[in-house]
């Protein structure tokens, strides 16, 4: 997933965007809100300060780490990205982030939201692939028969229960929180 792919997600007009991406919380400091903890999701375009030269001016990058098997840096994307330079916006569409504490912190999904989301789904902290494939599997099956997002988590988590690596559970966050 580009930095590009992320920019024009809204117009696809998806009802579900799965995102199986790597993700990190960090501390966020800028002159503009949001600020604080917050969620980026990561990339699979190597960092680079040349690369997509306007919207790093405007600070709407993170540099994110992967460590193993050896440092790579890529673009990671957080609110302000969404906010700032997403292109369009969601038609109410479900929006499953995945990654690892994807909902530790309100700021990503709010800014799904405000991009036109229904609702953003995620983990509260670190959570294992195996377990993660496994729950989006469950939960995709509630989502797509009819269940509601909310019902669809608890359904989901009733049944696959939180991570047992790392005791992520699943979240939902609606504008109706």
């Amino acid at each position: 997933m580009t930095v590009d792919f992320y920019r024009h997600l809204p117009g696809a007009d998806y009802d579900y965007v799965i995102l199986r991406a790597h993700s990190a919380s960090d501390e966020w400091r800028s002159s503009t809100p949001p600020t604080g903890l917050m969620t980026l999701l990561f990339t699979s375009e190597r960092y680079s300060r040349t690369a997509h030269p306007r919207d790093y001016e405007r600070g709407l990058f993170a540099r994110v780490r992967m460590y193993y098997p050896q440092e790579v840096k890529y673009f990671g994307i957080g609110p302000h990205f969404i906010n700032q330079a997403m292109v369009g916006e969601f038609n109410e569409t479900v929006v499953v982030a995945m990654g690892c504490r994807t909902l530790e912190s309100d700021p990503l999904a709010e800014a799904f939201l405000a991009k036109g989301a229904a609702a953003f789904i995620g983990w509260t902290d670190d959570v294992s692939a195996d377990h993660s494939d496994a729950t989006a599997e469950r939960l995709l099956q509630q989502l797509v028969n009819g269940t509601s997002p909310q019902d669809a988590v608890a359904r989901t988590t009733a049944a696959m229960g939180p991570d047992p690596a790392f005791g992520a559970s699943l979240r939902v966050y609606q504008s109706d929180e």
